[in-house]
């Protein structure tokens, strides 16, 4: 005989309205609620979809349905040089989901990770969103109070789900579209921060774990790690350099960044003639400074960007860019709060997303020698 919402609900002393929610992660119930709801149902032989990785979309209902998440800052202001464009397309997405539950998600800047829990506790949000690696200890704090995601390109953390675009896949769509197009020399350009105003600062008293000195190096640490793949390992007939360029932002702009990048990228040999740039930002600079070397894009040197924002569409020519689903991975963050509010003690889960590649007006095919 199949185990009922009632059977649940009358061995754990709650309503089978409580069970039915707590089962599919909705509604303002407590976590010892939902551990209680979930071991009775799993003590009684309850079987769920398989612990789906995504559960079906929650549909519009009451009130107290409502998904309340928050997506916080620590110790560091996101701002327009940071990623805005990126933040505001990830944010459409959450939006987009969330209102087939009457959901709703907030912004806000914390000095320390107290002050965050302090405010979380207070006002019962059901779900973080983080975009800055933070260091272990407070992870294990906040996974005390609720769920949380990552939606970065690379996650040094155990126990935390995590969404973002597939950067190996990224990296071969690259490739392909270089080589078909007869380039045979190619520099990969990317940032290396410190002091950027998406990173957490740690103080000298900070106790930190090993693992967090990997986390606060770069936000494109998945991206880097993949070009370096292809650079260490690159093609029989093919040269692939990989230049990274360290920048304090206390006292180096983008501008300087990238005209070292650029400077670097000009001695190789055999001639560079396709920059693949590791960010929009980045990308646009380039463009802007070989211009004002007299360097012709596309004809003498091509230009990959990626994230496919919409600076790219105010530079001409329009550079060619892999377009990053950032809308889709919004839309995610949500069903992977839901599913681990239903069943707490889920396996972390990282999910990827493939990018869409965009030639624009910056991507030349090399004549045959």
């Amino acid at each position: 005989m199949s185990v009922t919402l009632k059977d649940i609900a009358e061995k754990a002393g709650v309503s089978p309205i409580t069970v039915s929610r707590a089962l599919r992660g909705v509604g303002r119930i407590g976590q010892e609620t939902r551990r209680r709801v979930w071991g009775t149902a799993t003590e009684l032989g309850y079987q769920p979809v398989d612990y789906v990785i995504i559960p079906p979309p929650v549909k519009r209902g009451k009130a107290d349905h409502s998904l309340q998440l928050l997506a916080p800052s620590i110790g560091s202001q996101h701002y327009n040089e940071s990623g805005s464009l990126f933040l505001n397309r990830l944010f459409s997405g959450l939006n987009q989901r969330l209102r087939s539950s009457n959901g709703c998600v907030l912004m806000g800047h914390f000095d320390t990770v107290d002050d965050l829990i302090r405010t979380w506790k207070k006002h019962g949000y059901q779900g973080l969103i983080l975009r800055q690696q933070l260091p272990r200890s407070w992870i294990r704090a906040l996974q005390k109070i609720g769920p949380i995601v990552y939606a970065v390109e690379f996650d040094w953390q155990t126990g935390v789900d995590c969404v973002y675009s597939n950067e190996l896949r990224s990296t071969a769509d690259v490739l392909t579209e270089v080589y078909d197009r007869g380039h045979r020399s190619v520099a990969w350009l990317g940032v290396l921060d410190a002091y950027a105003p998406h990173q957490v600062v740690f103080s000298s008293n900070e106790k930190l774990e090993i693992a967090d000195y990997l986390a606060n190096t770069t936000s494109h640490g998945g991206r880097l790690a993949a070009w370096a793949h292809l650079c260490n390992f690159p093609p029989p007939d093919m040269d692939c350099h990989l230049v990274v360029v360290e920048r304090d932002w206390r006292n180096k702009n983008l501008s300087q960044t990238v005209e070292e990048g650029i400077e670097r990228i000009m001695k190789i040999d055999p001639r560079v003639t396709a920059i693949v740039a590791a960010s929009d930002p980045v990308a646009v600079e380039v463009l802007r400074q070989l211009q004002a070397r007299g360097i012709k894009v596309p004809e003498e040197m091509s230009l990959i960007s990626y994230g496919g924002g919409e600076d790219l569409l105010r530079v001409d020519p329009t550079p060619a860019s892999v377009q990053i689903p950032v809308e889709t991975i919004g839309r995610v963050i949500p069903e992977l709060i839901e599913r681990r509010l239903a069943f707490p003690d889920a396996t972390p889960v990282s999910i990827q997303f493939e990018t869409v590649f965009d030639a624009g007006k910056t991507l030349a095919t090399v004549p045959s020698a």
